[in-house]
């Protein structure tokens, strides 16, 4: 903001130097000046205003990025897995020792009174690398579902967005349809005053006017519930606005499915849980060799005194131990439970990744026979239906008005054309939602060809 302001003062210096007229008094002075710099800050405001508020489905995304519950979560996560897989390699701690003796021993060279000492074990047999390698698959398997974690937002925003465009194309038709109604009311009102239709079939079309109006205040009053939800998703509060929903997330042409069958490997989930095989398969190879022997060495500095004959060569010199141990382990219950429970984890890690590969293929068979499902009922609804039932819509408002038809058939005629402008907006959302699906199982969004 204070950079704002300098550049604002600097281009009044600008605009003084450039029209001193203009600024001196009576035209300008020190009013003026206040005037324009008001202005200025209004126009600033008014930008941050801009800037704060998302607009566009990328805005939203960016939004959700930095401020969603859930990815906050899973960066913290990631974070900790990766310092996890840091130090998984090290070696063990030393364990530096203090030991004094209560009755000091008499040796030779005289009592010995204390000592140091210092274990190191050593990770033999590749244990080290061993847990280096489970710990980095972990930290790849919790980056694979924070991505996983951040297309799925993806795709409810996307879905959002969509509803979005979709609750206002609803408004405009039931606007359109209460315009449209008012005006076959305004016709009949006409025909009963010439004597050509009975009241009731004036309040009849009065009904329909009512039931117009209902779902033009029932399309309004969705808003908001909406905006909620869609707030929710981005981490904002429940009453902050938005703006959004102008046009669809995507309208043209999907890739093929045999290319869509390729990418499919890619997806996030299947990444996670391959990465999770990999950590069980890891834990289990580890589990089984905590049964073999570990080794760790050592050394011990005593501290002797000063022998009690006096004059006795090396009298008092300290003495140095080196130690190498072996650990057996002891063939107990418990260290075959537990190298028997990390091979029965690695076998449900693997069933549960090739059962989600399974379920992925299904789905995306589903979701793509969706797609071309909704491409074909848009182009019938866009090509053939919609404009027979303008036809039909028009022809028989002119029967009706030359007294030819009845309301019944404008009633219905008009309910028919009412459903088909509803269905194609619908099926519209559903076409784009699909698409929306299509990029989410290949975790690789796509550029639809536009149509011609």
């Amino acid at each position: 903001m204070r950079t704002a302001l300098l550049r604002v003062r600097f281009s009044f210096r600008a605009f003084d130097s450039r029209f001193p007229l203009f600024m001196e008094p009576p035209y300008g002075g020190q009013k003026m000046r206040a005037t324009w710099f008001a202005f200025l800050l209004l126009l600033l405001a008014a930008e941050a205003l801009a800037q704060s508020k998302p607009c566009t489905l990328d805005q939203w995304i960016s939004v959700a990025e930095t401020s969603s519950p859930s990815l906050i979560a899973a960066d913290a996560r990631v974070e900790a897995a990766g310092h996890d897989a840091e130090g998984a390699g090290n070696w063990p701690a030393p364990v530096v020792g203090y030991g004094w003796f209560v009755r000091p021993v008499e040796t030779r060279l005289g009592p010995q009174e204390h000592k140091l000492s210092l274990t190191q074990a050593l990770p033999v047999f590749g244990r080290s690398g061993l847990r280096s390698r489970t710990a980095a698959a972990a930290a790849e398997a919790t980056r694979a579902r924070r991505q996983a974690t951040s297309e799925a937002i993806r795709y409810r925003l996307t879905l959002l967005w969509n509803e979005l465009w979709l609750l206002e194309q609803s408004r405009q038709i039931a606007a359109e349809d209460l315009q449209l109604v008012g005006a076959l009311h305004a016709s009949a009102l006409s025909q009963y005053r010439a004597g050509r239709v009975s009241q009731a079939a004036v309040v009849r079309i009065e009904l329909e006017l009512e039931r117009s109006r209902d779902a033009l205040r029932r399309q309004e009053d969705e808003r908001a519930p909406l905006l909620a939800r869609i707030n929710a998703e981005l981490g904002r509060g429940s009453f902050e606005d938005l703006s959004g929903g102008d046009r669809l997330s995507a309208s043209g042409h999907a890739p093929p499915l045999e290319s869509l069958r390729v990418q499919l490997s890619g997806n996030a989930g299947l990444a996670a849980a391959r990465g999770q095989s990999t950590v069980a398969q890891s834990r289990s190879e580890l589990a089984s060799r905590e049964r073999w022997p570990s080794l760790s060495i050592g050394g011990d500095y005593i501290f002797i005194g000063e022998a009690i004959q006096p004059g006795l060569k090396d009298s008092g010199q300290d003495a140095i131990l080196l130690r190498a141990a072996l650990q057996l382990p002891w063939p107990t219950a418990g260290a075959s439970d537990q190298a028997a429970r990390q091979k029965a984890l690695q076998v449900a890690a693997r069933a549960d990744e090739s059962a989600l590969a399974l379920q992925l293929a299904a789905e995306l068979e589903s979701v793509h026979f969706d797609y071309r499902e909704a491409s074909r009922r848009l182009e019938l609804l866009d090509i053939s239906l919609i404009p027979s039932a303008d036809l039909a819509l028009s022809v028989t408002r002119s029967s009706f008005a030359a007294g030819e038809s009845s309301v019944g058939d404008l009633i219905e005629i008009r309910r028919t054309r009412l459903n088909l402008a509803r269905e194609l907006v619908s099926v519209s959302a559903e076409r784009a939602n699909s698409i929306a699906r299509l990029e989410l199982l290949v975790s690789a969004p796509f550029h639809p060809v536009e149509e011609d």
